[in-house]
Parts: C-alpha cells; structure tokens; sequence
C-alpha cells in the first residue's frame, strides 16, 4: 500500500472518530492522526517512518511526513486547526486561532514542496470546527482544494497536490471526496 492511501486511511479514522476526541490545539489533532500512522505501520510492516516537525532545510519545518525506506518524503502535510467558536471552554479573546496568513502559507508551501520535487504528495488541511473558515470560503486560498461536510458542522478544507497528477484538486476532473465519505 502506498504512503498516501496509509495517509487517507489516518484522515478517515480521525473523521470517523472526531466527535471522541476534544482538541485544543493543532498539535492534538496531528498527534490523533501520528499515532494512527504509526499503528497502520507498525501492524502492517510497511517500509515507512513517520515524523512530526520534520526539517527539510534549516528553521523550516512540516507538521508531518510520511518518509520511504530511501528516506524519501512520500506525503508531506500541513494543519490548521480553527475550533468551534462556540465552545465555552476557549476564552472568547482566542478566535479566530488560525490566521488567513497562517492558511495561505501551508497551501503555498504544499506547492513548493511539489515544486522543488522534495516530496511526493503534499497536503494543506484546515479543520474548521463550527465553519468559521468555511463562511469566507471565497477567499483567494480556498480557490484550490476542496471543502468536506465531516458532520456536526465540522469543515474540512483539503488541499493535496501530488508530483504524478498534472490535475489537482478543486479541478472538475479530480476529487477527493470519494475518500473521506
């Protein structure tokens, strides 16, 4: 099974089991997703490491990669996390968390990565709890990708871009949804 199937299985379990879970940080939701990686791996024995704040050059870092036997990065993902703005457990003053800076920086860097050919498949994800995120979704960053409908108002934006696919998502020809319904 290749690196980015593992990847969408990961993706899967965490939408299958996010209303399980109470996140407050990014990192928490990257952990979910780690773990699941590493398990899938480990049960499996495929030939993959899997690494969170990876380093590619000096000071820049991924949240997570997926690497092959060779070393080489096969998927390469980026997070943002925006929680519910309704939730009375996050002081009123944190919204928004993410940034629009902070979400246009993960998809154009998804791109470099594809660009100077460091890895495989890249991917940009801002998990959107209450929809935050998505009620703007006619900003210029959300012109690529695509959005998914998790459940209870939980949005899901996904940008992936691959080195061996001319079509990417948010084209007619491509999507991605068939994988995480």
């Amino acid at each position: 099974m290749n690196a980015d199937k593992v990847f969408k299985i990961a993706l899967r379990y965490l939408r299958k089991n996010y209303i399980n879970f109470c996140f407050f940080v990014e990192r928490d939701l990257v952990w979910i997703i780690q773990l699941c990686l590493i398990k899938i791996i480990q049960k499996f024995q495929f030939p993959y490491k899997v690494f969170y704040n990876y380093s590619f050059e000096k000071n820049e870092f991924v949240d997570l990669v997926i690497l092959n036997e060779n070393g080489f990065v096969e998927v390469a993902a980026e997070f943002k996390y925006e929680p519910s703005h309704k939730r009375k457990d996050i002081p009123e003053s944190r919204f928004p968390v993410c940034s629009w800076n902070e979400i246009c920086k993960d998809v154009k860097r998804a791109q470099e990565l594809i660009n100077n050919k460091k890895v495989k498949i890249a991917y940009a994800i801002l998990i959107d709890e209450g929809g935050y995120w998505y009620s703007k979704k006619n900003k210029k960053c959300f012109s690529v990708g695509e959005w998914i409908n998790w459940k209870n108002d939980i949005w899901v934006h996904i940008v992936r871009i691959s080195l061996d696919e001319e079509v990417k998502i948010g084209d007619k020809k491509s999507s991605i949804k068939e994988y995480f319904l």
